[in-house]
């Protein structure tokens, strides 16, 4: 899917010129460069991570692309997959001009992660993943399980508000939470939510759940403090 065209703004746009061009082409044929180009993470895929990691990057006067950087993110394995895909792009920029004489350009620059309507029907509800992405260490468990035992258990205890029942709206919620060293879950905060109206439920299943947490360990085997994204789901048919 191409980005709209709005989407590839130049910042800021309040003067004539001619605006940098990729391949010989306008904004969107970078828009398809990179939808062609970058990978949806697996692990995302499985958790149901989708949305606009938004990015801003320099075009120079030379046609260069430098300085991708992230202005809001969704996840960090989305989020690194979009500068990835970025800098991987072909330097074949032609650059903007002011009068007939080459500029430096910054855009503001969405890359779009959507399931398929059959990915999102295999996302696995219980999976949670690390939020501290790509450090390898060893993630907490609950209840001397993985993670479909706490999924399971927040199925088991969760409420499904009757104002979203009665007009049958379905939704999911995802809940940052730490495991600290000791075992402890804490700081529970909504970090993402498809309606408003199941974030209090999230957040009361979650903070309720005993503490029958293991910390996760690092490479040594040490207990460590580690930050995890929970999805919880309401779904009407489950």
């Amino acid at each position: 899917m191409a980005q709209e065209l709005d989407d590839f703004e130049a910042i800021p746009i309040n003067y004539k010129e001619t605006k940098p061009r990729f391949n010989g082409g306008d904004a969107n044929k970078f828009s398809v460069w990179v939808n062609e180009h970058k990978h949806y993470p697996e692990e995302a895929k499985k958790a149901g991570i989708e949305g606009r990691v938004t990015t801003q990057f320099t075009i120079t006067k030379e046609g260069k692309l430098i300085n991708a950087r992230i202005l809001r993110g969704i996840h960090p394995l989305l989020d690194e997959e979009a500068i990835r895909v970025i800098e991987s792009a072909p330097q074949i920029w032609k650059p903007g001009e002011r009068k007939g004489e080459p500029i430096d350009v910054t855009y503001t620059f969405p890359v779009i992660f959507k399931l398929t309507d059959e990915e999102r029907a295999q996302v696995d509800s219980g999976q949670f993943m690390a939020f501290d992405y790509g450090v390898k260490e060893k993630k907490p468990s609950f209840n001397n399980g993985d993670y479909f035992e706490f999924a399971k258990w927040i199925r088991e205890h969760l409420v499904y508000p009757e104002e979203a029942k009665k007009v049958g709206l379905e939704g999911r919620v995802y809940v940052s939470v730490t495991i600290d060293e000791k075992g402890k879950l804490v700081n529970p905060a909504v970090y993402r939510s498809t309606n408003k109206i199941f974030e209090e439920e999230a957040l009361r299943v979650i903070s309720s759940a005993p503490d029958k947490w293991k910390p996760g360990l690092n490479a040594k085997g040490e207990p460590i403090a580690l930050s995890l994204l929970i999805p919880v789901n309401f779904n009407l048919h489950k």
